[in-house]
C-alpha cells in the first residue's frame, strides 16, 4: 500500500480504521470536525432507537 503496489479498497480501509479504533469516516476526514462528531452522535442515537425497537418486538 505505502509503495503504491497495492490498491486500497473499502474493506481494507475498514480494517485500518478498526486497527486505530476509528470509524472509516474519521480515518478519511482531514480533521476531527464538529460535523463528524454530529454525524457520529446521530448514528449512535439511531442505533440505540433500533435496539430498543428490536427489544420491543422480541418481547411481544
Amino acid at each position: 500500500m505505502e509503495t503504491g503496489t497495492t490498491d486500497l479498497n473499502l474493506s481494507r480501509l475498514n480494517q485500518i480504521a478498526k486497527l486505530f479504533n476509528l470509524t472509516t469516516v474519521q480515518l478519511l476526514a482531514d480533521s476531527d470536525s464538529d460535523e463528524i462528531k454530529d454525524y457520529e452522535k446521530e448514528v449512535n442515537a439511531i442505533t440505540q432507537k433500533l435496539q430498543q425497537r428490536e427489544e420491543e418486538i422480541i418481547e411481544h
